[in-house]
């Protein structure tokens, strides 16, 4: 609204009402004195008169006046009244209105149901439901992260080999366990925000509690599995540090790659001592461990074929190479000067014997030197170097089995229970029968009982047992039942293959898996062999044999997504393959008559005159 103001007089107005009076000063027709009345360089006395000079008094005013475009009268030809009524009578302007409040925007999202389906998909392709919300940076940065693992994972599953390798590397492992549960941290903030993010502003109590259960859920079927998998990762990699030690040997190799495309370019052939040993409480054994089997695997790298050799338990005067120090005290092998007979003479106790035997100053270097002495001596008496052993204990064997649930196989004969050869009654049997569901207790008996039968027979059901234990190690139970499994393996095996070595082993167990598998075993009285004094040369002469046809045999070379058995070593002689009809030599002796056998023909069911030629 416009004002008219009178200010009367300018900066030293002559007028009839306000002459000499400075300017701003008011006249008598607003209240105030006339200037004859004051007295000069006094004080003005008006109302409302100011105790400073006056001449700056209402410059403000002024401007005031001047910013609301106030019409100020200075002509000294009008009257005081005039002016007020021309002030009276000016129109007064509209006030201008006020500028309209622009109202809030409404909210342009999904609603509550399309929240929640935005939330689940932004749950399996993360970052989409942030986008979706109009969170864009954050979104494509969780899009990025997420394509990157997906063509990890998509690398892992073209190369195998490289997937494998990872999983028996205990520092790739730690790093992963740390970086799934910190992922899993990730994913449910991820979801949280994805959801918040989304829903509309104004929700009732009943769709909060909705999507609150909705996203806990989301959570929970995201980082629950990766919680898991962090677990496994970490017992995997406390397996293979408690496992594969770097306990110092006398017999070990060192390997060295050969290069990333083929790692067994430099090493044509690797011999593996497998060892069956048996110290349970049960057989009264007290601290020795008895190693009742005895296997040779050894592997052409290149084609992965393999021979598998049995050495009976009993098998006497067992030599040294001439070079150890231990052919010092044992020239005629290990034996107790006796007789071959003896059980002192069997090799199935050099593992626990020969350290208290010899002395201390030759046992310098290893911290297993009962390993390193069977090692030397059965190589010497197979005529090959052997690199490394994996030992398997029976205790941790029928851990094993435990956690599998049980084992299928065929019995033939009836198999006593918990007795013995020396006149031990057994507390019960295994019936003969065909698939016969056995639990670990009657598995382990399976395996190891020889009341009714001999060494030889009980070499054979070992086999069975093995390879029933491979078909029911599925990749749907390993994983459900990885955490028995992982403790039954730090309780079962022991070897001196360091963890470096692991990855190589990865890719050869590809190799032995579609390769061509042999199997002979040295049998008593047959093809000249006598256990308690064996012809060594002719042993060396037939596992020579066998080598050499296994090399001529071609191999089905693997392909790159051939996945490996978990257990590399032991499945060789549970699974071995006929090459051949039968096993030449070139020693004078009569060709061996045991031919390879095909592990699933051997343990299959051959009818009730199995069990009825079991003396009961």
């Amino acid at each position: 609204m416009a004002t008219h103001l009178h200010l009367s007089g300018g900066p030293m107005s002559n007028d009839n009402t306000g002459e000499g009076r400075p300017f701003g000063r008011l006249g008598p027709e607003f209240g105030g004195r006339p200037p004859e009345q004051e007295t000069p360089g006094a004080t003005p006395s008006w109302p409302g008169a100011p105790s400073d000079p006056p001449t700056q008094g209402f410059a403000p005013l002024r401007a005031m006046a001047d910013d609301a475009d106030s019409v100020i009268y200075r002509s000294a030809s009008a009257p005081p009244r005039r002016v007020a009524e021309e002030l009276s009578h000016q129109p007064v302007a509209a006030p201008k209105p006020l500028p309209k409040a622009t109202p809030p925007t409404a909210y342009a999202g999904p609603g509550f149901g399309g929240a929640l389906g935005w939330t689940f998909l932004g749950t399996v392709v993360p970052g989409v439901g942030l986008i979706r919300a109009g969170r864009k940076a954050a979104g494509f940065v969780a899009l990025g992260i997420f394509l990157v693992l997906a063509g990890l994972v998509a690398y892992a599953a073209v190369d195998r080999r490289a997937a494998l390798g990872a999983a028996v590397t205990p520092s790739v492992l730690l790093v992963a366990a740390v970086a799934l549960v910190v992922g899993a941290l990730v994913v449910a903030m991820l979801i949280s925000a994805t959801y918040l993010a989304l829903r509309p502003d104004q929700l009732t109590t009943g769709k909060r509690i909705v999507g609150s259960a909705f996203v806990a859920l989301l959570v929970f079927g995201m980082t629950a599995p990766m919680a898991v998998a962090a677990t496994y990762s970490y017992q995997q990699a406390t397996l293979i540090k408690t496992v594969f030690t770097q306990e110092e040997s006398l017999t070990r190799p060192t390997i060295v790659p050969g290069s990333k495309e083929d790692p067994w370019k430099d090493i044509p052939r690797i011999n593996l001592l497998l060892i069956g040993g048996d110290d349970s409480a049960e057989r009264n054994y007290g601290n020795q461990t008895n190693t009742d089997t005895m296997i040779l695997a050894s592997i052409d790298t290149h084609t992965g074929n393999t021979v598998l050799v049995s050495v009976p338990r009993n098998t006497a005067r067992i030599p040294f190479p001439k070079d150890s120090p231990l052919y010092k005290y044992f020239p005629s092998g290990y034996w107790d000067g006796v007789s071959g007979e003896n059980q002192g003479s069997w090799a199935n106790g050099i593992w626990s014997n020969i350290s208290g035997q010899v002395p201390k100053d030759i046992q310098k270097g290893t911290t297993n030197f009962g390993a390193d002495a069977l090692k030397l001596g059965i190589g010497e008496a197979l005529g090959v170097k052997l690199d490394y052993y994996v030992y398997v204990n029976i205790d941790g064997l029928y851990t094993l089995i435990d956690a599998l649930g049980g084992i299928t196989v065929n019995v033939n004969s009836r198999i006593p229970m918990a007795g013995n050869s020396e006149g031990k009654p057994p507390t019960g049997y295994i019936q003969p029968g065909p698939d016969r569901k056995l639990d670990a207790y009657q598995a382990m008996w399976y395996a190891r009982s020889r009341s009714a039968s001999d060494d030889f027979d009980r070499m054979g059901r070992q086999r069975c047992v093995i390879n029933a234990i491979i078909k029911k190690a599925d990749p749907a139970t390993m994983l459900t039942k990885y955490e028995a499994l992982a403790k039954a393996g730090s309780k079962m095996v022991k070897t001196d293959i360091p963890a470096e070595v692991l990855p190589m082993m990865v890719e050869l167990a590809l190799r032995v898996k579609n390769a061509s598998i042999t199997s002979m075993q040295f049998t008593n009285g047959m093809d000249g062999f006598i256990s308690a004094n064996p012809n060594f040369s002719a042993m060396r002469q037939q596992v020579a044999a066998a080598i050499a046809e296994s090399v001529a045999v071609p191999s089905a070379q693997p392909t790159g997504s051939a996945a490996p058995q978990t257990t590399a070593a032991p499945p060789p002689a549970s699974s071995a393959k006929s090459t051949a009809a039968t096993k030449k030599t070139s020693t004078a002796a009569s060709a061996p008559s045991n031919p390879a056998v095909n592990v699933t023909d051997a343990c299959a069911y051959v009818g009730p005159s199995a069990s009825a030629s079991t003396k009961k």
